[in-house]
């Protein structure tokens, strides 16, 4: 038992009570505490603790930051198409320039691997480009919606975004 549960279990009914009635005043661990006191002494549960402006701001804080998670993945999804469409492109020539140096070789064998090459490693990476600028109009969506969201402070608009600790926004 620690310190503060051996404070607590040194309370009053009376005490413990009126400590029930604003369990929003304590720390979760405080909260927890004094519900397992008044549990063990018997006396009735209070309702759920509800604070207000520390929930949203979590809940919002914690929607953000899932999102900036889902535009950090467009964005490698899309670069992770454009390398791959760039290997494919490479070995798709490396094969041409094999076949047109074979016995049965010849230089359209090269010419038409060298073009598909370019069709293949094109369209992935066009079709990377997309995916990638999907992650950054993304990012720029959230980035206009968190500091423009009147359920975080500065710091914590600042700690969603990713900018450095401490960087907080000027006003006036």
């Amino acid at each position: 038992m620690n310190e503060a549960e051996q404070i607590w279990r040194s309370k009053t009914k009376e005490q413990l009570s009126e400590a029930g009635d604003h369990l929003a005043d304590y720390t979760e661990e405080g909260e927890r505490i004094i519900r397992a006191e008044l549990k063990r002494m018997g006396l009735p549960e209070p309702p759920p603790t509800v604070r207000p402006v520390e929930a949203q701001a979590t809940a919002v804080t914690r929607r953000y930051r899932d999102a900036y998670r889902v535009a950090s993945v467009l964005i490698g999804l899309g670069t992770t198409i454009k390398v791959v469409g760039g290997i494919v492109a490479v070995l798709i020539v490396l094969a041409a320039l094999q076949a047109g140096s074979g016995p049965f070789g010849s230089g359209g064998a090269v010419l038409g691997g060298l073009v598909i090459a370019a069709v293949v490693g094109g369209f992935f990476f066009v079709c990377g480009v997309i995916v990638a600028a999907q992650g950054q109009v993304l990012l720029a969506s959230l980035d206009v919606a968190v500091s423009s969201s009147p359920f975080l402070t500065n710091s914590e608009r600042a700690d969603v975004m990713g900018l450095p600790a401490g960087t907080v926004a000027r006003q006036g």
